[in-house]
């Protein structure tokens, strides 16, 4: 699970964390993986927030962090052909995720629907 702020490290002026990005998290995450044996193929990956936070900020604006960083996440696994198996991302409002570790089940808690599995 990583929990990235910002799509891409190679725009970035500081690199110092590179799980702040959501290009590189996920790269390094899959390769930490594969060096412990998991094969790509395995992988059960689900896709989750992006939300566009605030009213301010436009929807296209290049400031919609949410929807760049939802991109710049189908991009990157894309490249490394990894399906992305189910998502819940964007809209207008936060979650809460909650993850399984002994069944894969991820929970998914709003103020705007409650709770569902995802």
């Amino acid at each position: 699970m990583a929990h990235p702020m910002l799509p891409d490290i190679d725009k970035a002026r500081m690199k110092s964390n590179p799980h702040r990005f959501v290009n590189s998290v996920i790269k390094k995450s899959i390769e930490d993986l594969e060096k412990l044996g998991c094969l790509k193929t395995n992988l059960v990956i689900k896709l989750f927030g992006g939300a566009h936070m605030f009213s301010f900020i436009t929807v296209d604006s290049i400031l919609n962090v949410g929807e760049k960083n939802i991109e710049m996440a189908r991009i990157v696994l894309n490249e490394l052909g990894i399906k992305i198996t189910a998502e819940e991302v964007g809209g207008t409002f936060g979650r809460t995720i909650e993850l399984n570790l002994e069944n894969g089940k991820v929970f998914v808690d709003t103020v705007s629907w409650g709770r569902k599995e995802v």
